[in-house]
Protein backbone atom coordinates (compact mmCIF):
# COMPACT_ATOMS: atom_id res chain seq x y z
CA UNK A 1 0.00 0.00 0.00
CA UNK A 2 1.17 3.30 -0.49
CA UNK A 3 2.31 5.54 2.88
CA UNK A 4 -0.16 8.07 3.05
CA UNK A 5 0.83 11.96 2.57
CA UNK A 6 0.95 13.92 5.47
CA UNK A 7 -1.28 16.72 5.27
CA UNK A 8 0.26 19.87 4.36
CA UNK A 9 3.90 18.25 3.15
CA UNK A 10 5.33 19.33 -0.26
CA UNK A 11 6.03 16.37 -2.43
CA UNK A 12 7.11 16.31 -6.04
CA UNK A 13 6.75 12.96 -7.76
CA UNK A 14 5.73 11.56 -4.06
CA UNK A 15 8.73 12.10 -2.75
CA UNK A 16 9.23 15.23 -0.12
CA UNK A 17 11.05 18.27 -1.38
CA UNK A 18 13.09 18.07 2.35
CA UNK A 19 14.09 14.34 0.78
CA UNK A 20 15.26 16.10 -2.57
CA UNK A 21 17.28 19.01 -1.11
CA UNK A 22 19.00 16.71 0.91
CA UNK A 23 19.64 14.31 -2.05
CA UNK A 24 20.51 17.65 -3.99
CA UNK A 25 22.79 18.61 -1.48
CA UNK A 26 24.76 15.49 -1.12
CA UNK A 27 25.37 15.64 -4.93
CA UNK A 28 27.15 19.00 -4.07
CA UNK A 29 29.33 17.89 -1.29
CA UNK A 30 30.17 14.69 -3.23
CA UNK A 31 31.57 16.87 -6.19
CA UNK A 32 34.02 17.72 -4.16
CA UNK A 33 35.22 14.15 -4.27
CA UNK A 34 37.75 13.02 -6.96
CA UNK A 35 37.33 9.36 -7.62
CA UNK A 36 38.74 8.35 -11.31
CA UNK A 37 40.76 10.87 -13.51
CA UNK A 38 39.79 10.86 -17.04
CA UNK A 39 43.15 11.70 -18.43
CA UNK A 40 41.65 11.72 -22.11
CA UNK A 41 39.84 14.71 -21.43
CA UNK A 42 41.14 16.26 -18.59
CA UNK A 43 38.39 15.74 -16.09
CA UNK A 44 37.87 14.31 -12.89
CA UNK A 45 34.62 11.86 -12.18
CA UNK A 46 33.68 12.79 -8.71
CA UNK A 47 31.90 10.82 -6.33
CA UNK A 48 28.58 12.49 -7.47
CA UNK A 49 29.09 9.72 -10.28
CA UNK A 50 27.78 6.87 -7.66
CA UNK A 51 25.10 9.25 -6.10
CA UNK A 52 23.12 10.55 -9.25
CA UNK A 53 22.38 7.12 -10.26
CA UNK A 54 21.39 6.23 -6.95
CA UNK A 55 19.25 9.50 -6.89
CA UNK A 56 16.99 7.99 -9.20
CA UNK A 57 16.84 4.53 -7.93
CA UNK A 58 15.83 5.76 -4.20
CA UNK A 59 13.36 8.72 -5.67
CA UNK A 60 12.29 7.47 -8.87
CA UNK A 61 11.81 9.29 -12.47
CA UNK A 62 10.15 12.81 -11.40
CA UNK A 63 11.94 13.55 -7.84
CA UNK A 64 15.78 11.66 -8.95
CA UNK A 65 15.78 14.26 -12.01
CA UNK A 66 15.00 17.50 -10.00
CA UNK A 67 17.28 16.58 -7.78
CA UNK A 68 19.66 15.37 -9.67
CA UNK A 69 19.55 18.86 -11.34
CA UNK A 70 19.58 20.99 -8.61
CA UNK A 71 22.49 19.72 -7.26
CA UNK A 72 24.17 19.56 -10.49
CA UNK A 73 23.70 22.80 -11.42
CA UNK A 74 25.08 23.82 -8.00
CA UNK A 75 27.66 21.27 -8.44
CA UNK A 76 29.24 22.09 -11.88
CA UNK A 77 29.42 25.74 -10.42
CA UNK A 78 31.23 24.87 -7.11
CA UNK A 79 32.91 21.96 -8.26
CA UNK A 80 33.53 22.27 -11.95
CA UNK A 81 37.08 20.09 -12.06
CA UNK A 82 34.73 17.05 -11.66
CA UNK A 83 31.86 18.53 -13.99
CA UNK A 84 32.13 17.87 -17.57
CA UNK A 85 30.07 20.72 -18.87
CA UNK A 86 29.97 22.90 -15.73
CA UNK A 87 26.85 23.67 -14.42
CA UNK A 88 24.87 22.13 -17.72
CA UNK A 89 26.63 18.86 -16.77
CA UNK A 90 23.10 18.91 -14.38
CA UNK A 91 20.87 17.91 -17.36
CA UNK A 92 23.17 15.26 -18.23
CA UNK A 93 23.54 13.93 -15.14
CA UNK A 94 19.47 14.04 -14.77
CA UNK A 95 19.71 11.27 -17.51
CA UNK A 96 21.35 9.11 -15.64
CA UNK A 97 19.05 9.56 -12.80
CA UNK A 98 15.90 9.01 -15.24
CA UNK A 99 16.82 6.15 -16.84
CA UNK A 100 17.70 4.50 -13.33
CA UNK A 101 14.58 5.10 -12.03
CA UNK A 102 13.21 3.74 -15.09
CA UNK A 103 14.43 0.32 -14.67
CA UNK A 104 14.14 0.08 -11.24
CA UNK A 105 10.38 1.03 -11.61
CA UNK A 106 9.69 -1.64 -14.23
CA UNK A 107 9.29 1.19 -17.05
CA UNK A 108 12.18 -1.01 -19.29
CA UNK A 109 10.61 -0.13 -21.98
CA UNK A 110 11.04 3.56 -21.71
CA UNK A 111 14.84 3.11 -20.29
CA UNK A 112 15.45 0.52 -23.40
CA UNK A 113 13.85 3.23 -25.55
CA UNK A 114 16.16 6.32 -24.40
CA UNK A 115 19.67 4.16 -25.09
CA UNK A 116 18.25 2.42 -28.54
CA UNK A 117 18.13 6.45 -29.67
CA UNK A 118 21.85 7.46 -27.81
CA UNK A 119 22.81 4.08 -29.66
CA UNK A 120 21.44 5.66 -33.13
CA UNK A 121 22.53 8.81 -33.31
CA UNK A 122 26.05 8.08 -33.54
CA UNK A 123 25.58 6.44 -36.82
CA UNK A 124 22.86 9.28 -37.42
CA UNK A 125 25.39 11.79 -36.26
CA UNK A 126 28.52 10.60 -38.31
CA UNK A 127 30.22 9.18 -35.10
CA UNK A 128 29.84 5.96 -36.09
CA UNK A 129 31.44 6.13 -39.22
CA UNK A 130 34.67 7.39 -37.10
CA UNK A 131 34.73 4.77 -34.45
CA UNK A 132 32.13 2.18 -35.10
CA UNK A 133 32.44 0.41 -32.12
CA UNK A 134 32.46 3.04 -29.60
CA UNK A 135 28.67 2.40 -28.57
CA UNK A 136 29.69 -1.26 -27.43
CA UNK A 137 29.28 -0.81 -24.54
CA UNK A 138 25.63 1.19 -24.66
CA UNK A 139 24.77 -1.68 -26.68
CA UNK A 140 26.00 -4.35 -24.21
CA UNK A 141 24.03 -2.50 -21.50
CA UNK A 142 20.70 -2.39 -23.79
CA UNK A 143 20.72 -5.84 -23.89
CA UNK A 144 20.99 -6.27 -20.12
CA UNK A 145 18.00 -3.86 -19.84
CA UNK A 146 15.89 -6.29 -22.06
CA UNK A 147 17.43 -9.60 -21.24
CA UNK A 148 15.37 -11.66 -18.81
CA UNK A 149 17.77 -10.99 -16.06
CA UNK A 150 16.41 -7.41 -15.59
CA UNK A 151 13.25 -8.91 -14.77
CA UNK A 152 14.46 -11.04 -11.69
CA UNK A 153 16.63 -8.47 -10.40
CA UNK A 154 13.75 -5.89 -10.15
CA UNK A 155 11.63 -7.95 -8.78
CA UNK A 156 14.01 -8.77 -6.30
CA UNK A 157 13.73 -5.59 -5.55
CA UNK A 158 9.88 -5.18 -5.37
CA UNK A 159 10.26 -7.99 -2.85
CA UNK A 160 12.99 -6.83 -0.65
CA UNK A 161 15.05 -9.68 -1.59
CA UNK A 162 18.60 -8.82 -0.70
CA UNK A 163 21.15 -10.80 -2.52
CA UNK A 164 18.79 -10.90 -5.69
CA UNK A 165 17.99 -7.07 -5.25
CA UNK A 166 21.28 -6.02 -5.58
CA UNK A 167 20.81 -7.23 -9.65
CA UNK A 168 18.45 -4.39 -10.22
CA UNK A 169 20.18 -2.14 -8.35
CA UNK A 170 23.40 -3.04 -10.33
CA UNK A 171 21.33 -3.30 -13.96
CA UNK A 172 19.36 0.33 -12.93
CA UNK A 173 22.57 1.65 -12.09
CA UNK A 174 24.78 0.63 -14.76
CA UNK A 175 21.76 1.60 -17.54
CA UNK A 176 21.69 5.40 -16.15
CA UNK A 177 25.85 5.39 -16.42
CA UNK A 178 25.86 4.27 -19.79
CA UNK A 179 23.09 6.44 -20.76
CA UNK A 180 24.57 9.58 -19.23
CA UNK A 181 28.15 8.70 -21.16
CA UNK A 182 26.36 8.00 -24.29
CA UNK A 183 24.44 11.73 -24.32
CA UNK A 184 27.91 13.14 -23.16
CA UNK A 185 30.28 11.44 -25.77
CA UNK A 186 27.84 12.96 -28.69
CA UNK A 187 28.16 16.26 -27.28
CA UNK A 188 32.15 16.16 -26.99
CA UNK A 189 31.76 14.64 -30.50
CA UNK A 190 30.07 17.75 -32.05
CA UNK A 191 30.94 20.60 -29.77
CA UNK A 192 35.14 20.05 -29.23
CA UNK A 193 37.47 18.78 -31.25
CA UNK A 194 38.51 15.85 -29.79
CA UNK A 195 41.50 14.03 -31.33
CA UNK A 196 40.62 10.38 -33.23
CA UNK A 197 43.23 8.55 -31.31
CA UNK A 198 41.57 9.83 -27.87
CA UNK A 199 38.04 8.52 -28.94
CA UNK A 200 39.72 5.10 -29.83
CA UNK A 201 41.32 5.08 -26.97
CA UNK A 202 38.66 5.77 -24.62
CA UNK A 203 36.07 3.10 -26.69
CA UNK A 204 38.11 0.31 -24.90
CA UNK A 205 37.87 1.79 -21.08
CA UNK A 206 35.13 4.00 -20.53
CA UNK A 207 32.94 0.64 -19.71
CA UNK A 208 35.34 -1.43 -17.38
CA UNK A 209 36.46 2.27 -15.60
CA UNK A 210 32.62 2.98 -14.89
CA UNK A 211 31.99 -0.68 -13.11
CA UNK A 212 33.42 -0.04 -9.91
CA UNK A 213 31.18 3.16 -9.22
CA UNK A 214 28.14 1.13 -10.78
CA UNK A 215 29.04 -1.77 -8.19
CA UNK A 216 28.98 0.96 -5.32
CA UNK A 217 25.95 2.39 -6.17
CA UNK A 218 24.39 -0.92 -6.20
CA UNK A 219 25.17 -1.36 -3.17
CA UNK A 220 24.62 2.04 -1.20
CA UNK A 221 20.85 1.95 -2.90
CA UNK A 222 20.14 -1.84 -1.58
CA UNK A 223 21.55 -0.69 2.03
CA UNK A 224 19.33 2.50 1.87
CA UNK A 225 16.09 1.08 0.90
CA UNK A 226 16.84 -1.65 3.51
CA UNK A 227 17.47 0.58 6.06
CA UNK A 228 14.87 2.96 5.34
CA UNK A 229 12.39 0.02 5.20
CA UNK A 230 13.61 -0.97 8.76
CA UNK A 231 12.45 2.14 10.54
CA UNK A 232 9.15 2.26 8.52
CA UNK A 233 10.29 5.67 6.50
CA UNK A 234 10.30 5.15 2.60
CA UNK A 235 11.43 8.34 0.28
CA UNK A 236 8.83 8.12 -2.17
CA UNK A 237 5.15 8.06 -0.15
CA UNK A 238 3.02 7.15 -3.17
CA UNK A 239 4.69 4.29 -4.45
CA UNK A 240 3.44 0.91 -3.35
CA UNK A 241 6.26 -1.97 -4.42
CA UNK A 242 4.01 -3.84 -6.47
CA UNK A 243 3.01 -1.63 -9.10
CA UNK A 244 6.48 -1.99 -10.29
CA UNK A 245 6.70 -5.71 -11.55
CA UNK A 246 9.60 -5.69 -13.44
CA UNK A 247 8.08 -7.60 -16.53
Amino acid sequence: MPVPRRKGLSVIGGVPVAFIAIFAALLVAAAFIPVIPLTAIGVTLGAQQILIPLTGIVMGPIAGPVATIAGGLVAGSVAPHTAAFGPLSAFTQSVSSLVAALVIDGLWQYASGILAVLIALYYVMGFGAVVPYYPWGYILTLILVVSPLRAVGVKAWNERKTGRMLVGGFLAALSGVMAEHALGSLIWYKAFQVPLDVWKYIQFVYFPERLPLVIVTALLSVAIVKALDKVQMPIRMDFPKDTAKGT
